[in-house]
């Protein structure tokens, strides 16, 4: 289109400002050096700072930006903007065409995008007299775009896989994890259904999700998923509704992490957990009857010289009827004492792993009661500093509690006779604090080696010969008094040795 200057500087400029004073969108005329002809109100609020439509006629952009600069010398980024738009001028000359561009700067401090059109208008002869232009604030939208682009940014990054779907379940996006997790490249599936990665069963249970319920709460199982190539994954699927506002695109967002290898794992500690529990019952078994053979040792020993000696009588010709009767009198005591030690044992095996309240004194003493032909055997004197005044009640597995209180006194004895300590003892406190109570369990033999003192607890650590020690004792002790007895099991080492504490809350 073709203008003269002249005939420009003489249009009906009322009717110029009817069409365009009100118009949101910057509008304006600029000659071939960039010298504005005609401005909107919009441009002259929103750019210009002008203070009516008429200012910038003859100024450029240039003499605006320096003006706002000028008033503002203590922020040097108060206005950016002229340089650009006066660039973007020389740009549509040049390129003698309509051009659209993004041109952004500071105005009044803050950061203005502009969506701006210009193109070039020419004179009878064709000759090129200047642009006209016009120029939206997109500012919102760029903003907008960025944190997108952000958030795009971020969901690529994620480990795990993100997914969105439309409302039939074609495939909308799908970040880079979803790719390496289901081997499916994203132009591979995009636009096809959801269900090249769910199971014909999985599937049929999604697709006939309510989308209402998911709008408000999001859909949560442990679920098998497929990839390209047929391996079956088993992953925590989560979906949930997106709608977007004042739109009818609604998406299904599909939120899956692979706990596949986790999965492998839990069944491998699972499995490892089903071993050492078989292994510490063994060793149980072991240790009681190891504490039976030591109970049983001495009264066999009187029936064997009590029947010798009435046979040694016998032949002699001096046994008499006293001595006889004085004979069977010890051996029926003896056989007494080992029928009611196998009693004493076989309630111990035999307790129901139920809770109960008891008396947490008695639960002690039955304990070493089991121990106590072992410890008087190998010279071990027992201290027992226990208060009976005030019965203790606690609520537990009453053989478990026993369990671990004959672990931690074997593992003294034991310790005990290793080092050949001189008067050995393990001596038994138990004190009260606020709502729980401590038993405690110290001996004499040294104490536990600094090194090795926070590995005790775990599986399969001894400091034993392989031939008296397996190392899950203590394991499995800690295991019962934290997870079954609801307590806590720990040791310090005293000037003495080693002592372990069990704490245990008490009943109301």
């Amino acid at each position: 289109m073709s203008y003269n200057l002249q005939e420009l500087s003489k249009l009906d400029k009322n009717l110029l400002h009817l069409l365009t004073e009100h118009l949101p969108d910057m509008l304006w005329i600029k000659d071939i050096n960039g010298y504005y002809i005609y401005a909107n109100k919009a441009i002259c609020e929103g750019l210009l700072m002008a203070k009516d439509t008429s200012e910038p006629i003859g100024k450029n952009d240039v003499f605006f930006a320096m003006r706002e600069r000028e008033a503002h010398k203590e922020n040097p980024k108060w206005h950016t903007f002229g340089e650009l738009c006066f660039n973007s001028d020389q740009v549509v000359i040049d390129a003698n065409k309509q051009m659209k561009f993004e041109e952004w700067g500071n105005v009044k401090g803050k950061l203005l995008y502009l969506e701006v059109n210009k193109a070039p208008f020419y004179d009878d002869k064709g000759n090129i007299i200047g642009t006209v232009g016009s120029g939206r604030d997109i500012s919102q939208l760029k903003l907008t775009q960025f944190e997108l682009a952000k958030q795009a940014q971020i969901i690529e990054q994620i480990h795990d896989c993100i997914i969105t779907s439309d409302k039939f379940g074609n495939i909308i996006t799908w970040n880079r994890s979803s790719e390496k997790t289901f081997d499916y490249k994203i132009e591979e599936v995009l636009g096809k259904s959801i269900n090249i990665i769910f199971p014909e069963e999985v599937y049929e249970e999604i697709k006939n999700i309510d989308l209402k319920n998911l709008e408000n709460n999001s859909f949560d199982k442990k679920v098998k998923l497929i990839t390209k190539t047929s391996k079956i994954l088993t992953c925590m699927l989560s979906m949930s509704f997106f709608k977007e506002k004042n739109s009818d695109k609604n998406r299904i967002i599909y939120y899956i992490k692979d706990i596949s290898d986790e999965e492998k794992l839990s069944e491998e500690n699972k499995q490892q957990e089903r071993i050492i529990n078989i292994q510490s019952q063994h060793v149980a078994m072991g240790q009681m009857i190891g504490n039976i053979a030591h109970q049983w040792r001495q009264p066999l020993s009187v029936i064997s010289a009590a029947t010798t000696g009435v046979q040694v009588q016998k032949a002699l010709g001096t046994l008499s009827d006293e001595s006889l009767e004085n004979s069977y009198n010890s051996i029926n005591m003896q056989v007494q004492y080992l029928s009611n030690t196998i009693n004493t044992f076989r309630d111990f095996i035999k307790e129901e792993k139920v809770y109960k309240e008891v008396i947490l004194q008695e639960r002690v003493d039955k304990a070493l009661e089991i121990l106590d032909a072992a410890l008087v055997g190998n010279h071990i004197k027992v201290i027992n500093n226990m208060d009976y005044t005030t019965p203790l009640k606690v609520k537990l597995i009453a053989g478990e509690l026993s369990q671990v209180i004959i672990n931690i006194v074997s593992n003294s004895k034991d310790i005990l006779i290793e080092k050949e300590i001189k008067n050995p003892w393990v001596k038994v406190d138990l004190t009260t604090k606020k709502n729980k109570v401590i038993l405690s369990f110290e001996d004499n033999a040294g104490g536990i080696p600094l090194e090795i003192i926070d590995k005790i607890f775990e599986p399969y650590f001894t400091t034993k010969h392989k031939s008296i020690g397996t190392g899950l004792g203590l394991y499995m002790s800690y295991k019962i008094v934290v997870e079954s007895l609801r307590g806590k099991l720990y040791t310090k080492n005293t000037r003495n040795g080693a002592k372990f504490y069990i704490e245990l809350p008490l009943v109301d």
